[in-house]
């Protein structure tokens, strides 16, 4: 990943609320099966390996960040658990087509993940974090993020 590709997912991440959290995490995993298909058709064993890990952990924070108590959660859980094993096993066998069939089932769940997103109005879930506009203002280096509500108390409170 790109460390403007990092700048992108932090900017997100500090202004998401669960739901659209979940999005980005989706988001993060399909990136990570992505790079571990390029590793392994390298045939960069160990880049595959730190990358399926890398995938391994975004689905399983996926599973644990459903609420059980809604029915529907429950097939999503067991579509997640299949992905989650197909990547670890895939892991094991230095085997292509197991992540391809767990990027398959990510790639499926996500419309749900991004529906859900949509009609969740909740606030974001860091707070004390600047406020990030992008509006079509150019400077020499492209467009400019203006931040509003700069505090001067930006960290730790006791």
């Amino acid at each position: 990943m790109t460390s403007g590709e990092i700048k992108d997912y932090t900017l997100r991440i500090s202004q998401a609320n669960a739901s659209a959290l979940a999005v980005i995490i989706v988001e993060l995993a399909l990136d990570s099966i992505e790079s571990a298909k390029k590793a392994i058709l390298a045939g960069e064993n160990d880049s595959f390996i730190l990358h399926s890990k890398k995938s391994e952990r975004y689905v399983g924070e996926l599973i644990h960040s459903l609420n059980m108590e809604d029915p529907n959660a429950k097939p999503m859980a067991g579509y997640l658990i299949t992905a989650h094993r197909n990547i670890i096993d895939s892991r094991i066998r230095l085997d292509e087509s197991l992540i391809v069939k767990a990027e398959a089932v990510i790639k499926a769940v996500k419309p749900t993940f991004d529906r859900i997103a949509k009609e969740d109005k909740d606030p974001a879930i860091m707070n004390n974090v600047e406020q990030v506009y992008a509006g079509l203002t150019y400077g020499k280096a492209g467009l400019n993020e203006l931040s509003m509500g700069v505090s001067s108390n930006r960290g730790f409170k006791v």
